[in-house]
């Protein structure tokens, strides 16, 4: 491929018309970069239509035209645009054609760059990969923009509107009764020192809703499923992990085995740690399957981001997993470490503890805390919700963590039939 199918005249001409001509067109126009366009000559033109129509110019050839005093060229040029002009009835397959062929020279200019640069050891394979990585994502379009007038939005029945189709029960009531659920297109944080529960709490929310994706950067794939079969076995993964199991704790956990085997629907990976890898397998997976929640443990392990320091990498993936779970329309829940200092049992965490960047505070649609408070011998474990965009902030009460089980349990024997239970802020 060279250059020289990049282009193409007529359209960038029949674009440049039509828009003069049509007011409709005009206004999709000037919401384009100048670089859709090849010819510097039709750039200089479109650059001078955008600058008349933001300074309120009514936009024809004779004003466009006069716009430019002392260039003959561009006198001839927008003569001839006018001679030969006719109303575009195809204008946005043109203008599509333009963004593709746009879209194409920043790919043949990046790949050209990355070849002439590989044999001088610059950067690493990995680096070249991320840089085409980024480059794939800046320059892809949605196929809608979303919009909806909120007259047209408010003909839609209450009802649907608020249906439960628009969130997903996480499972333990306890936490359900505070944040309602797991809200489409949501970005849930789940922060708490280590061993806290962090990802036994988020493992049990998927194997609640059993329609999940997971991608592990921590834990191993057996790690996971020894964790799953303690939770339905009700027996210590320890012992399941080293084989030391009783008769009969071993019958449960065959039973328990069986039972993953034939209802479990959720798909985990563990082989993959940088971003954009990360990103494009969900997008991938989301394809075949669609998904009621997606779960990365731990994102503080994710590399393959730029950034000069933690607080600019953590920006960057907040904002990038924020964006993912509204293009898809599902709900992410994030794994994230609190800083050293609010581990040592003194007080709640807040959303100030979130580690590396203020950016999971902002971005977070809910923050859930797992954590422990009192001496190393004499502590007790908490669940608080820290962020709550639609319900209660505040300690989860009735809700006991069972490390060993890889379980959130109910404290109250009428746990699951509580309507109005009573919640206290630490």
């Amino acid at each position: 491929m060279s250059i020289t199918n990049l282009n193409n005249k007529e359209a960038e001409e029949s674009v440049l018309v039509s828009a003069i001509l049509v007011e409709e067109n005009l206004f999709q126009l000037i919401e384009q970069s100048e670089s859709i366009f090849y010819y510097e000559i039709h750039k200089t033109i479109f650059r001078q239509i955008q600058e008349l129509y933001f300074e309120g110019h009514k936009i024809d050839f004779v004003i466009l035209s006069a716009s430019f005093p002392k260039d003959d060229e561009i006198h001839h040029i927008i003569t001839m645009l006018a001679v030969n002009s006719k109303t575009t009835i195809n204008f946005s397959g043109l203008l599509a054609i333009l963004i593709e062929l746009n879209k194409r020279r920043l790919i043949y200019a990046k790949c050209q760059d990355t070849l002439q640069c590989i044999p001088t050891g610059k950067k690493s394979a990995d680096e070249y990969i991320q840089d085409i990585a980024e480059l794939g994502e800046s320059i892809q379009t949605a196929d809608t923009d979303g919009s909806m007038d909120m007259s047209e939005f408010a003909e839609q029945e209450i009802d649907d509107i608020y249906s439960v189709d628009n969130y997903t029960r996480t499972g333990i009531p306890a936490i359900d009764d505070m944040i309602i659920g797991l809200f489409d297109g949501q970005m849930i944080v789940v922060a708490g020192p280590p061993g806290s529960g962090k990802t036994t709490l988020a493992l049990n929310i998927v194997e609640n809703i059993n329609d999940a994706l997971m991608a592990s950067l921590e834990m191993m794939k057996a790690d996971l499923f020894a964790k799953m079969l303690a939770r339905e076995a009700r027996v210590d993964s320890k012992k399941i992990e080293s084989l030391k199991m009783s008769p009969e704790e071993k019958e449960r956990v065959n039973r328990a085995k069986l039972k993953i085997q034939q209802e479990c629907r959720m798909t985990v990976t563990d082989d993959i740690s940088k971003l954009n890898p990360i990103k494009n397998y969900i997008r991938q997976q989301c394809k075949k399957r669609d998904y009621k929640v997606i779960i990365i443990d731990h994102v503080h392990l994710i590399d393959g981001v730029k950034g000069n320091n933690e607080n600019e990498r953590f920006t960057k993936i907040s904002m990038n997993f924020k964006n993912l779970a509204k293009e898809l329309k599902t709900p992410i829940i994030l794994l994230v470490q609190l800083l050293k200092e609010a581990t040592r049992g003194i007080s709640a965490p807040t959303q100030a503890d979130l580690r590396g960047s203020g950016s999971w505070a902002q971005d977070a649609d809910t923050i859930i805390f797992t954590y422990f408070l009192g001496s190393e011998g004499d502590r007790t474990h908490n669940v608080a919700i820290g962020k709550c965009k639609k319900a209660t902030v505040g300690k989860v009460q009735d809700i006991i963590f069972e490390p060993q089980f890889s379980s959130f349990r109910s404290s109250a024997p009428d746990w699951r039939n509580l309507q109005n239970p009573e919640h206290f802020h630490d």
